[in-house]
């Protein structure tokens, strides 16, 4: 009886991995999820059933199916995905239990545990699920168009799309997963090398042969990411696609011959260690503040954040846990206070020794070096600044550009406006120093950091100046101040050795995709399969 069939929707219908078919099945057979009677979409289904907690699909039949055990794993993991997903955008990540994954995932207690160790894997294989569904829509993208600049717009345009298309999982990426404190630095990191390598492989297949800074990768990818982030909770993520030609206007600011003249990385020796640990100002004194603030600093460094309680601060900081209340409400207050106050140091560095440059390019680069000077000097702070904070949880996510806007803060303050992507190019300035700061302190190569000074220069500067013009100040400042640019020469970079040449070009872009996956018993067809879950307007 046709009247009496329950409708059906596919896994992956208006979802977040569209029109996938489930692994391990015959050729043209789905995974279907049955929708119950007076139920018009798969939607409003789904609205339902997280109102009362019901799975959002069909157990699998006991008995034969057809389907092999792996198969069967398969279709398991993919629907809690999909129920991590929908728990956290109802509920968020901290209210999130093992016990509403697996009432929407339809799946038992036991099926969760044979897969996942706890909650945080299942949230973490989520996040990397997602990283790698957009990554394989940029590379759909690429294979679609013909011609370099055609490939690159159309990857560009089909990454966006695809963020946009899904907002839940995109959150989930960009926003919730910050709930899992430190643990988040390393997901982002993760999420962010895996669009590095593609953008390097898509640099190395142009046929202009023009350079890029070789921060530029890793500064790309943190600034379109910071973009994104700063759109996902507000009316302006519904038009991310409509970013496509300002952000490939940003990236390739990044991109000229003239690259070559400010040579490789490093030229110059590290800063010597007994110029590094001196505490900043902030900490300096007597103050019950100060010796709250250096407590706290020790401890997190030591132990990490989570780990501690506030009569610990207190008791390494020689006061009571009352006293230490008085300073600060929680440790959270106190680790944020630290940021705060990392900051305003910074920005004035930044502020005073740009004001003695004889032009704003010049003002620019004698900024940037205070800035990389303040941060190399203190790595402990920095790491605690640039790292350390996701210890936080969510509590981190209005803070974590803080340090690098104490940069950019500059940057605006000085009423100058970018001649190439000006709706768009402070905010990945900020996303960019982020990136390739951040990842010098959590790599423990802050020495190494003034280095990188003329590549982060000219990377502020191209987009106000034009690259080549970018170039020209640099190396003008450079001079005046008696300094040699990092490559020591003009040409340098044309004159190393053979064992100084760069390594060969990285494989094709499809191979980079496929082979950085983020965890590696997560499948290939999994990601085709997608979370499974039909998202909710």
């Amino acid at each position: 009886m046709e009247a009496d069939r329950q409708p059906t929707a596919r896994i992956g219908e208006g979802s977040d991995f569209e029109g996938a078919s489930a692994p391990g099945l015959p050729a043209g057979e789905v995974v279907e999820i049955k929708v119950r009677d007076g139920a018009s979409t798969a939607q409003d289904e789904q609205a339902r059933c997280r109102a009362r907690g019901a799975a959002l699909y069909k157990k699998l039949p006991h008995g034969p199916h057809g389907m092999d055990r792996s198969a069967v794993a398969r279709n398991q993991r993919v629907r809690m995905y999909g129920a991590m997903i929908e728990s956290v955008a109802g509920k968020g990540y901290a209210k999130t239990s093992v016990a509403d994954v697996i009432a929407l995932a339809g799946v038992s207690r036991r099926a969760f545990y044979e897969h996942f160790a706890n909650k945080e894997a299942c949230v973490i294989a989520t996040h990397n699920i997602a990283a790698r569904r957009t990554s394989k829509a940029m590379l759909h993208g690429w294979e679609s168009e013909r011609g370099w600049a055609n490939r690159l717009h159309a990857a560009c345009r089909a990454m966006l799309t695809d963020i946009e298309s899904h907002p839940k999982s995109s959150h989930l990426v960009m926003v919730d997963v910050l709930g899992l404190g430190r643990k988040a630095y390393d997901c982002v990191r993760a999420y962010n090398a895996l669009f590095e390598r593609s953008l390097v492989t898509g640099f190395v297949l142009s046929p202009d042969g023009a350079m890029c800074s070789p921060v530029a990768p890793r500064a790309i990818v943190g600034g379109v990411r910071h973009v994104l982030s700063a759109r996902i909770d507000t009316t302006r993520w519904k038009r991310i696609p409509g970013l496509t030609d300002e952000l490939l206007d940003w990236i390739a600011c990044c991109r000229t011959p003239a690259v070559e003249r400010l040579g490789g990385l490093p030229q110059q020796p590290p800063l010597p260690r007994e110029q590094l640990g001196h505490p900043p100002r902030f900490l300096t004194g007597d103050s019950r503040r100060a010796c709250a603030m250096r407590a706290i600093i020790d401890l997190t460094l030591e132990h990490g954040f989570e780990e501690l309680t506030d009569p610990q601060v207190a008791h390494r900081a020689g006061m009571t846990t009352e006293a230490f209340h008085k300073q600060f409400r929680t440790k959270e207050q106190a680790l944020l206070a630290v940021v705060e106050e990392f900051c305003a140091e910074l920005r004035s560095a930044v502020v005073r020794a740009a004001s003695q440059g004889s032009s704003w390019t010049e003002g620019v680069r004698l900024g940037m070096a205070a800035y990389i000077d303040c941060i190399a000097r203190h790595p402990g702070v920095s790491r605690v600044a640039f790292v350390e904070l996701f210890g936080v949880g969510a509590g981190a996510a209005n803070h974590q550009a803080s340090v690098s806007e104490a940069f950019t803060d500059f940057l605006a303050d000085s009423g100058a406006t970018p001649q190439r992507a000006p709706t768009v190019a402070l905010e990945a300035l900020t996303g960019a120093l982020w990136a390739v700061v951040g990842s010098s302190v959590a790599s423990g190569r802050l020495r190494f950091l003034p280095a990188t000074l003329d590549h982060l220069t000219f990377t502020v500067l191209a987009p106000y100046t034009g690259p080549r013009a970018a170039i020209e100040a640099i190396e003008e400042a450079a001079g005046k101040t008696g300094a040699r640019t990092i490559g020591g020469a003009r040409g340098a970079a044309a004159s190393r050795s053979p064992a100084q040449q760069p390594s060969p070009p990285s494989p094709p872009l499809r191979s980079l995709v496929r082979e950085h996956a983020p965890e590696p018993d997560l499948l290939e067809d999994e990601v085709e399969l997608g979370e499974g879950v039909p998202e909710s307007a």
